[in-house]
Formats: C-alpha cells, sequence, structure tokens
C-alpha cells in the first residue's frame, strides 16, 4: 500500500480494515470544468459500533463506480472510529491538485516574507 506522508503521521498504516457497505450515491457534477464528481455514501462497523460515512470522489477515483450495495474495505482509528481512510477513494487529480494549492500558498508565504524584508 501506498500511504502518503499525512496518512503515516496520523497511523492510518496501523488502523484495522473493515468492510464498508454503500448506502446510496449522490452525483454532484455532471462534468465540464470540475469533471464528473459523486458523493458516496456508506455504512461501517468497527467494534461494536455502526457508522456512517461519506466520500466525495471524481471520476478518477475506483470508488466512483460504486453503486448502492456494493461493499468495499476501509480504515478506521480504533481509537476514535468515526475516523476512516480509504486508498481507493483518493485519486491522482485529487492528489495533484492538492500538491498544486500547496505550493501556491508555499509561493504567497514566500513572496510576503521578500515584500516585508525587501529581499
Amino acid at each position: 500500500m501506498g500511504y502518503g506522508l499525512f496518512e503515516r503521521l496520523r497511523g492510518v498504516d496501523k488502523w484495522p480494515f473493515v468492510q464498508a457497505s454503500v448506502t446510496s450515491v449522490e452525483q454532484v457534477s455532471e462534468g465540464g470544468r470540475s469533471g464528473l464528481s459523486r458523493n458516496i455514501f456508506f455504512t461501517y462497523r468497527c467494534g461494536a459500533e455502526d457508522f456512517d460515512g461519506k466520500f466525495y470522489v471524481d471520476s478518477f477515483s475506483s470508488v466512483y463506480e460504486f453503486d448502492s450495495g456494493d461493499t468495499f474495505d476501509i480504515q478506521c482509528n480504533p481509537r476514535k472510529p468515526a475516523q476512516y481512510f480509504c486508498e481507493e477513494a483518493q485519486s491522482l487529480f485529487k492528489n495533484l491538485r492538492l500538491v498544486i494549492c500547496t505550493i501556491g500558498i508555499l509561493f504567497a508565504i514566500f513572496a510576503v516574507i521578500i515584500e516585508w524584508f525587501h529581499l
């Protein structure tokens, strides 16, 4: 599995796997500039309790094709069972957007520092 730095810092790689079941799917975007996207609603059991979850996914995620009744694996935090992670719900486009935003923020901070100190 390929966990990112943020997931490793959260300890996701040590969380147990549980089975989730899709309860409903909501089409958010039919395409265009933002592409195809959906909300995937699901339930899962962690310990003795049932929990609800939701993923916002784009068409580059394998979870995008899921429909009501489909099952898939997620990881849940045993200390805080309402926290969950699913590597399948990640997509290259979503990760690329995160990297671009991070670079933009770092550039803005750098520009402010340069302006502040007149370097």
